[in-house]
């Protein structure tokens, strides 16, 4: 199977050995940016593991009690904790890397990795659209310095780097297909149609990518039957885990959360949001527009060039560039589609555009002068990006996936009160758990993650109930619990926690799920 395209248009980037006048200083300049721009995405990410950004939060510590559970001789759940939907393949990775070491890092390490994975991959299959494999290795570079995604590379949330380590397989499968001589390989129609069933069970998002990438396949290189066939039994097979949760859940792993918005205020939100923030063209955690509204400036210089990307690349004679222009332009209207895409801004939603975005700006630098400045853009923005979510860490508790709690004196308080067994504020309740390990049995006040852990706790009818100090709910708790004719103390301990004991059991989730409703989980 040839690696290059057969198709050589003038969009191929040079190679420097067609030209030996300057060989050797395309060779140092290509290599040493790649190079640096590793370094660089090294780097960042170790700045943020160093900083409160770094520490566990309350969404990464359920990853690591589901691994927990595994590595203790469980089966992995079929989906996500608490929902009927999200594959469970990172949490049994974070298993494996618990045989090496219990600690929140090996929990990160899963999505480092598999960071790391996918920007191979992206320079596997960049060598299909370019003709030069030092230009191959700075797309693959790039994108692992990406400042949109240096801070989620951090973060282990559950199903979301395993999604871009195969949708960037798919796309390098359909690109051998394109390039067969003869049609459609049979091996890389059942590999094809494999990649994305798997895809499908670890998140429905694949479909952004897969429906414009597959409409392209469709259309430039049509199948045979036999392919097809292969290639829906191949999808089939993939897809085995997500078909048994339909047949045993029904329609629950459809079901999302309703929104009071119009398809086209998601479209807006998405273009005028999420997209800048994986960029890195915006802060990823508040969204602002980063270098004093630089990043606004290039954000639109991106979208020029995509379009003129898009028309150079249509016509009788297609370049490589048609899917990702296809997959580019079409995600933005495929993200909005799901109503509960509104609220959505965290660069991980929009995760899977990276890579396109990582070839399509590779594939374009036709000059190493263009190379360079591509490279010093990324770094600035990838320093600024990291720069902004650390300082915000440092110096705003409020927001704990941003920069999780501290638990320093809290279980010494439970275990002075010989306390094994409380309910607890979401983001005290995993974190702590995760930390204490088997010392104590804590569930969540509401936003239940934890199957075991509450049932467990209910069982034991605790009345033990933890909250931030000085939150909303603390504040409005007492007169809400006086409303339902249950007493409690409230007890302040371990500087920051209040701590109530009820004088009788009342089961918190289905309490009132108006009072959690209207008093987020948290310090606020």
């Amino acid at each position: 199977m040839p690696v290059v395209s057969q198709h050589h248009d003038a969009e191929a980037v040079p190679d420097p050995a067609h030209h030996s006048k300057f060989m050797g200083a395309k060779f140092d300049l290509w290599t040493a940016a790649s190079i640096v721009l590793i370094l660089v995405g090294i780097g960042l990410r170790w700045r943020m593991l160093a900083s409160n950004a770094g520490r566990l939060d309350g969404d990464e510590a359920v990853v690591g009690l589901m691994a927990d559970r595994i590595r203790a001789g469980h089966l992995p759940p079929l989906f996500f904790w608490g929902q009927y939907y999200g594959g469970t393949t990172e949490p049994t990775l974070v298993a494996f890397a618990f045989l090496i070491h219990r600690s929140a890092l090996m929990v990160k390490l899963v999505p480092l990795g598999l960071s790391a994975i996918a920007a191979v991959l992206v320079t596997r299959t960049c060598r299909y659209l370019v003709a030069n494999r030092r230009a191959a290795t700075f797309a693959g570079a790039l994108f692992f310095a990406w400042p949109g995604t240096v801070w989620i590379a951090t973060k282990e949330r559950g199903f979301y780097w395993l999604l871009v380590v195969l949708m960037v397989t798919s796309l390098l499968l359909a690109l051998r297909i394109r390039n067969a001589p003869n049609g459609w390989p049979l091996r890389d129609a059942g590999a094809l149609g494999l990649v994305a069933g798997f895809g499908w069970y670890q998140s429905s998002q694949v479909v952004f990518v897969l429906v414009p990438l597959g409409l392209w396949l469709l259309v430039r290189c049509r199948p045979t039957l036999r392919a097809l066939g292969v290639a829906v039994v191949g999808a089939l097979v993939g897809a085995a885990p997500w078909l048994y949760g339909y047949q045993r859940y029904g329609d629950k792993v459809f079901s999302q959360s309703r929104r009071g918005t119009t398809y086209f205020d998601r479209v807006r939100l998405v273009v005028g949001q999420l997209l800048g923030r994986a960029l890195g063209l915006r802060s990823s955690y508040n969204g602002g527009w980063l270098i004093v509204g630089f990043g606004l400036i290039v954000y639109c210089a991106a979208i020029a060039a995509l379009f003129v990307l898009a028309w150079r690349s249509a016509g009788t004679r297609p370049s490589r560039l048609e899917p990702l222009c296809w997959i580019a332009l079409a995600m933005p209207f495929l993200i909005a589609v799901p109503s509960a895409t509104s609220p959505v801004f965290e660069p991980r939603f929009g995760l899977l555009l990276v890579p396109i975005a990582a070839l399509l700006v590779a594939a374009s630098c036709t000059r190493t002068a263009t190379m360079i400045a591509v490279a010093v853009v990324a770094i600035t923005f990838g320093v600024a990006n990291t720069h902004d979510v650390v300082t915000r860490a440092d110096r705003d508790r409020l927001h704990l996936d941003l920069a999780p709690a501290h638990f320093d004196g809290l279980a010494k308080a439970l275990h002075q009160r010989h306390i094994k067994n409380a309910y607890a504020d979401f983001w005290i309740a995993y974190p702590f758990s995760f930390e204490t390990g088997s010392q104590f049995t804590i569930s969540a006040l509401d936003l239940v993650r934890n199957p075991y852990a509450q049932h467990t706790v209910d069982r034991a009818r605790t009345r033990v109930w933890i909250l931030f100090a000085g939150g909303s709910r603390d504040k409005a708790l007492p007169s809400y619990l006086r409303s339902i004719h249950v007493g409690a103390t409230r007890e302040r301990v371990a500087n920051g926690f209040a701590l109530y004991t009820l004088d009788r059991w009342i089961d918190p989730p289905n309490a009132s799920r108006t009072f959690w409703f209207n008093h987020r989980a948290g310090r606020q």
